[in-house]
């Protein structure tokens, strides 16, 4: 169990890595035009996403997106007592994986999956924050991201591991899967289109066929009353299991789009959940100022102990106003969440490469979140012998429709 003072020096860690991640990626190098369908995608220095899933009203309705928190397990009490990358392997044959049965046992597989996705979602699943990407995002220019969110425009942002990743483009795609007739496309830069390794059999026009059932299908439940607010996909309350199948890792467990809605409040309600917020609002100042303070390099010893005893205080009062709002404000819908993945399922995920990278990433990230666990260190030796690994295609990552940022 960490104590105080390791969640402290975690908590200044984290903090000051995402600054200084922020900071790096307004340097990122020149790309050509990247284009989704007939959108144009911009790229402007942005924050990394990091934030826990919950079940949450702050999760919900400030992130939302595409996120992951399962942990896998193995059938027949299977445990994953290795991981290593064999360079010698071809491509997408390289995971080695060692399982351990009841009996002591030791099976070897290998996994299905290239390197332009074992890397980056390995150094996801280091972090226990499982958010991937948003459309609630923020830009680093404070101005900029006014100006758009005046004009109701979505920025993206991007947990670090996945930002400027192949992976993080198909995961932002998700996100638009089943709402946004371009994302029966690819993302294409310069004309091009972009693809990773094993990545074939792309054909748009089916795609769409795919996405107008699916809306079609949408329409007739919103006629029934099932109307959702928005959705979060990955894998929320989903089991991911694995097991042995002729010497390859084989999986269980399917991307999940779990819809929720904001609950229908009397006037007494509304007027409580007013308060809260207020409460809650009134109090965020005071949090982002000990954040600072915690980040502020010139300061001592006491002064960051002090700022730190504050932070955690705030947040914990944060926490408990949201636990209130949560009650009485977020409605998950089961029901109609079992019925639309499994729709989406039916229809080869509208988009069958992008569906394809959603599953990885579910089924892996659970993987390696169980071995971290079993053998923290063996984990981290793991994601050690992935440092050299290089991942093509080089992608960037977009943050907002082209042209929605003002130039210079």
């Amino acid at each position: 169990m960490f104590t105080r003072h390791d969640r402290a020096r975690l908590t200044i860690l984290s903090l000051v890595v995402a600054a200084a991640f922020a900071l790096l990626s307004a340097f990122g190098s020149a790309q050509g035009l990247l284009q989704l369908g007939s959108m144009t995608y911009a790229r402007a220095a942005a924050p990394a996403l990091s934030m826990p899933v919950t079940s949450g009203v702050r999760f919900f309705t400030s992130v939302g997106g595409v996120a992951f928190s399962a942990v896998a397990r193995g059938e027949q009490g299977l445990v994953v007592s290795g991981l290593r990358y064999d360079a010698s392997a071809p491509d997408g044959q390289r995971l080695v994986v060692s399982l351990r049965g009841t009996d002591g046992a030791t099976t070897v597989v290998r996994g299905r999956i290239y390197d332009w996705q074992l890397v980056p979602v390995a150094r996801f699943a280091n972090d226990d924050n499982g958010s991937a990407v948003t459309m609630f995002g923020h830009l680093s220019n404070k101005a900029e991201d006014e100006r758009l969110g005046e004009a109701h425009e979505h920025v993206f942002n991007y947990h670090k591991a996945l930002d400027n990743t192949l992976v993080g483009l198909r995961l932002l795609q998700a996100d638009m899967l089943i709402i946004e007739p371009t994302a029966a496309d690819l993302f294409r830069e310069d004309g091009r289109l972009i693809l990773g390794a094993g990545e074939t059999g792309h054909d748009v026009e089916h795609n769409r066929d795919r996405f107008d059932q699916l809306a079609d299908w949408q329409d007739t439940r919103k006629a029934n009353g099932d109307k959702y607010q928005s959705y979060v996909v990955g894998d929320m309350h989903q089991q991911v299991t694995f097991a042995a199948s002729n010497g390859r890792l084989a999986f269980t467990g399917a991307p999940y789009w779990n819809a929720w809605r904001l609950k229908k409040l009397t006037a007494d309600e509304k007027a409580r959940a007013a308060l809260i917020r207020q409460r809650y609002n009134s109090k965020l100042p005071a949090f982002e100022a000990a954040r600072r303070r915690v980040l502020d390099a010139t300061a001592g010893t006491a002064q960051r102990e002090a700022a730190l005893d504050q932070f955690y205080a705030l947040d914990d009062e944060l926490e408990a106003l949201e636990k209130q709002l949560d009650a009485l404000t977020i409605e998950e819908m089961p029901e109609y969440s079992r019925a639309l993945s499994l729709r989406i399922g039916q229809l080869d995920g509208v988009n069958p490469i992008v569906y394809s990278t959603v599953r990885n990433v579910m089924h892996y990230r659970a993987l390696f979140k169980h071995y971290q666990q079993q053998d923290p260190a063996g984990f981290g030796a793991f994601l050690t012998s992935l440092r050299t690994v290089t991942v093509r295609p080089p992608v960037q990552t977009p943050t907002n429709a082209s042209g929605s940022v003002a130039q210079p």
